[in-house]
């Protein structure tokens, strides 16, 4: 039960999609329902009778870049409001963690992993896989800070979370992204603009993976 469009709101999704289409990741799924594996342990306080699905706004599978023979699966959770970003953030923060977590864990056994594992055109050459959360948190609000994530590295996340990585985008970050790959659209504007995965011993062996290439690798949402 995907949220996106109801989140977001046409221009919202617009936004979002032309930025994965800049980073390489057009293909990216989106508004997926998965099955709850464990209904009473994820449930909110609004579901008595336990949680049925999750909900997966964009999904993007790819073999990995900068890891030897591994796929990947990131799993987006889209959160965009018109209201400037909280004061307070901790609270919020853990409740949108929490939910991706939840969801991360559960799409793990979930026929919608499978069908993406198989999907990928070099299953052959993958022997182990990744899990990655994208949390983008935008805000449309023109005056508000726009970087939350240095008011959210100190929060207390939950230990009982399973989960092995969870990038945040904010405002800031993504307005950083972006801004780099138009820099260079404007200086380059008939080439095609490409990122460069960068040799080094996690990488090493598998030489199928390529010197550089359009789609981004999701460890340069952490790029400052």
């Amino acid at each position: 039960m995907g949220e996106l469009s109801k989140k977001i709101g046409d221009d919202g999704e617009k936004l979002i999609r032309n930025f994965l289409a800049m980073i390489g990741w057009e293909r990216a799924l989106e508004n997926i329902s998965i099955a709850c594996m464990r209904p009473q342990k994820h449930a909110t306080e609004n579901q008595i009778k336990g949680r049925q699905t999750h909900g997966i706004d964009l999904l993007f599978p790819q073999k990995k870049q900068l890891e030897d023979f591994r796929a990947e699966h990131v799993i987006m959770s889209v959160k965009f409001s018109q209201k400037a970003y909280p004061k307070s953030p901790s609270s919020t923060f853990k409740g949108y963690i929490t939910d991706l977590a939840h969801t991360i864990e559960c799409y793990k056994n979930s026929d919608a992993h499978r069908e993406s594992l198989r999907g990928l055109t070099d299953t052959k050459e993958v022997n182990s896989e990744s899990f990655v959360g994208v949390l983008f948190w935008l805000t449309s609000e023109k005056s508000s800070d726009q970087d939350i994530i240095s008011k959210i590295s100190n929060a207390n996340i939950p230990s009982s979370l399973k989960f092995e990585t969870i990038q945040v985008v904010d405002n800031n970050r993504a307005q950083f992204i972006y801004n780099s790959l138009a820099a260079a659209k404007r200086i380059f504007p008939t080439d095609n603009i490409s990122f460069n995965y960068t040799r080094y011993s996690d990488n090493f062996t598998d030489r199928n993976i390529p010197t550089h290439g359009l789609s981004m690798p999701s460890e340069f949402f952490g790029i400052r």
